[in-house]
């Protein structure tokens, strides 16, 4: 049996999103697949363009973090958040 190394315990969703470039010159709408409180699971309509290190802002969870991108596979890829360490996140 195969243990799960994961951080943090997974949430699935069907939340919608959007992704930023940091300059804010492209805009992706996505949805988030399941979400931690390190990261995300995100799925777009097709495979996109999308910077390594962007903005990303889901409306009904409040939240609006930086995230980096840690894998990607056609329309979907996996981020990890941001978290300024001044606020205590990890």
């Amino acid at each position: 049996m195969m243990s799960d190394r994961r951080r943090y315990c997974r949430r699935e969703s069907a939340l919608r999103a959007t992704a930023t470039s940091c300059d804010g010159a492209t805009t992706f709408q996505c949805h988030v697949q399941n979400i931690t409180a390190g990261g995300a699971k995100l799925t777009f309509a097709t495979a996109v363009d999308l910077p390594h290190e962007f903005e990303l802002e889901i409306p009904q969870l409040a939240l609006n973090v930086e995230a980096r991108m840690v894998w990607r596979e056609g329309e979907e890829c996996g981020v990890t958040f941001i978290w300024p360490q001044q606020a205590g996140y990890r």
